[in-house]
């Protein structure tokens, strides 16, 4: 994706109708492995590039756990079985 190009809402939901968003959807995956194969599957294979991804920080020391944030709740839900 280059500079110009913005995310559109096909990039975030793919279902029809598309999610009603109200708010980001947080979901902790436990370690880098995880959080590296999960990105890899939303990134391939389910084409989804609208999530955002962070380490999560206690006392400014990371825990080792990263946080996807979705915008679709179906996204969410499907993430949730796969990775939890």
């Amino acid at each position: 994706m280059s500079a110009a190009t913005s995310i559109t809402w096909e990039d975030i939901c793919y279902h029809t109708p598309h999610c009603r968003v109200s708010k980001w959807i947080e979901i902790t995956v436990p370690n880098h492995r995880t959080y590296h194969q999960a990105f890899n599957w939303l990134y391939h294979e389910r084409k989804v590039r609208g999530v955002k991804v962070s380490g999560v920080y206690v006392n400014d020391k990371h825990t080792g756990e990263y946080r996807f944030s979705f915008l679709c709740e179906r996204e969410a839900l499907i993430f949730a079985l796969k990775w939890l």
